[in-house]
């Protein structure tokens, strides 16, 4: 990177972060006025502004401008860079970086004579105007003699904007992972100076050559990753709830169809946890009670049998998809609205530490951030079983608050890393890393769970020795064809009976309880048939092929999202 180049994206960031402008060419053609950016710049409250005027000082420094700057502000500042990059040493930069410095110095009298000029002459790095363009256009190649060099500020291959609940930590981790199996190195995590804002920087190999790459994360909410993508500030979203069919229509013409199955990943599942103090004594709840409680009309805990006190309720910020999630699961479907007294939060992890410190608190959250608070069984209806949240009701969808966490690419992705990425984080590798963050995993697992005593007679024969997979195939609404998930989880499935191929597989379709009873047993029946066909033309023959219509369900068939969760294929072995 150049000083011009340096200049450049110090006003770009003091632009984005501090809501400055500054003029281009007089940032490159006045010497005092960049005397006066460089000295506020190291003085900014934000750190990537600090960073980079710190490396712009160090550099000009090497040139022999010592006298440009004050001395007592660049040295602290020069050795935060040090610590920041791992690579920056101000005492051993080579003689070689030195005179690529001191050639981009002088082209920047050139520009002093003529911008245009300079932009036809240079024959180093990305131009200026590359610089601020698409993000997965610049990756700098480093240079073995240029220490200097290699901690120059570079802009992201790809931008990751959306859901907290997928940003915070998971995204972090997959991106780590997904790096290392790349065979990069010097993988850092660097948080910004915005809580929820996080740069993940390595250095990677392609076609032969070292490149410094980096990647950008703000998880600002759900909405906010559509919204950047719409205004062109994202390469990708990350959502922990569908994406809506407004945004979906408003993406369209830019990005294709962001429902389709090579544009819409399901990257794992999660519990949307109801928490409580610890020393809470409630233990389960009906939806028609949460709703209550978040929406005031239930405003004391000895109303539901509970120690008195007075209910505190903690909600996630507007933004959020798990505020999505929580609002379409339980306030919607109930008819009411959050309660105007309640303490709205960004960040997941704040949120369930006050609970945890307030004994009449009570919250939302997703099931990684539970932490010390305590998580609730949640009934769907007063007449249904309380179902707790673990790895096995979250990963079948049985517990009633499950969700899905999902990152959206466009058809044509500006970067090749992103559906790389992809492809990893859907991997066995990529699902073992959510599984390691706290989320729930895709990969297969069996488990003998425990079989109600209403459960049709015929069904407690067939799975009395046998074990359930933990997945429920479900469909698209109104239509015979497995969705996004379903389609993906065939392929899992195919990968667990190839690993497992003394497993016998018996499929049971249900169905959701609107319309007449033998015909949702016949729809039951013909879904597991249809499924039961796929793993045909695959080579495997189900031993058992049946279906129990609207017996056993998860959740009530009295909201769309109920009946649909009801509409499955479930997969059991022995």
């Amino acid at each position: 990177m150049t000083l011009a180049e340096a200049f450049y994206k110090l006003s770009k960031l003091i632009s984005q972060l501090e809501q400055k402008t500054l003029k281009q060419i007089e940032l490159l053609e006045d010497r005092e006025y960049q005397r006066q950016i460089i000295q506020t710049s190291l003085e900014s409250s934000h750190l990537p502004i600090r960073e980079l005027a710190g490396k712009i000082a160090f550099t000009m420094e090497q040139l022999g401008e010592q006298a440009l700057l004050s001395k007592k502000l660049i040295e602290p500042e020069v050795e935060k860079a040090v610590v920041t990059s791992t690579t920056l040493t101000k005492n051993t930069a080579s003689k070689s970086s030195a005179t690529v410095f001191i050639v981009a110095f002088l082209l920047i009298g050139l520009i002093a004579a003529g911008y245009g000029a300079f932009l036809l002459l240079r024959t180093d790095v990305a131009t200026v105007a590359e610089v601020s363009s698409a993000p997965d256009s610049v990756i700098s190649p480093l240079s073995d003699s240029s220490e200097a060099q290699q901690a120059e500020v570079v802009a992201p291959v790809f931008r990751l904007h959306g859901s907290n609940t997928v940003g915070e930590s998971l995204a972090p981790n997959l991106l780590n992972a997904f790096l290392l199996s790349k065979q990069a190195s010097s993988i850092q995590v660097h948080n910004t100076d915005v809580d929820v804002e996080k740069n993940v920087q390595a250095v990677l190999k392609q076609n032969g050559d070292e490149h410094n790459i980096a990647i950008e994360i703000h998880a600002h909410g759900s909405s906010t990753g559509f919204k950047d993508l719409l205004n062109g500030r994202a390469d990708m979203a990350m959502s922990s709830r569908k994406i809506k069919e407004k945004e979906l229509a408003q993406l369209k013409p830019q990005y294709g169809d962001l429902k389709a199955v090579s544009n819409e990943h399901v990257i794992g599942v999660d519990g949307l946890a109801v928490i409580v103090h610890p020393s809470n004594s409630i233990d389960a709840l009906s939806s028609e009670q949460i709703a209550g409680l978040f929406s005031g009309r239930i405003s004391d805990w000895s109303d539901i049998g509970g120690r008195a006190g007075r209910v505190s309720i903690y909600a996630r910020d507007k933004n959020s998809g798990t505020w999505d999630s929580f609002k379409s699961m339980i306030l919607k479907k109930n008819n009411v609205e959050l309660s105007e007294t309640a303490q709205r939060f960004e960040s997941s992890s704040l949120l369930s530490e006050k609970v945890s410190n307030d004994v009449n608190a009570i919250g939302f959250i997703g099931l990684p951030y539970v932490k010390q608070a305590k998580a609730l069984a949640v009934a769907d209806t007063a007449n249904s079983m309380a179902i707790y949240p673990t790895a096995f009701t979250v990963a079948t969808e049985d517990y009633p608050l499950s969700r899905r966490l999902y990152l959206y690419t466009p058809e044509t992705p500006k970067s090749p890393l992103i559906r790389e990425f992809v492809g990893f984080v859907l991997s066995e590798a990529g699902q073992q890393i959510v599984k390691e963050t706290g989320f729930i995993s895709q990969n297969i697992t069996a488990i003998k769970p425990s079989i109600v005593s209403s459960a049709p007679e015929s069904f407690k024969r067939y799975v009395k020795d046998a074990q359930r997979l933990s997945l429920s195939l479900r469909f698209i609404a109104g239509r015979s064809e497995l969705d996004n998930k379903g389609q993906r989880d065939i392929q899992r499935l195919m990968r667990y009976f190839q690993n497992h191929p003394e497993k016998n597989l018996m499929l049971f379709g249900f169905a959701d309880s609107y319309g007449k009873k033998q015909t949702n047993l016949t729809l039951s029946e013909q879904r597991a048939k249809m499924v039961s066909e796929l793993f045909i033309a695959r080579g495997i023959n189900p031993t058992v092929i049946a279906g129990f219509g609207e017996a056993l369900p998860v959740a009530g068939n009295d909201t769309a999202f109920g009946r649909y969760k009801n509409r499955r294929v479930e997969a059991w072995v022995f």
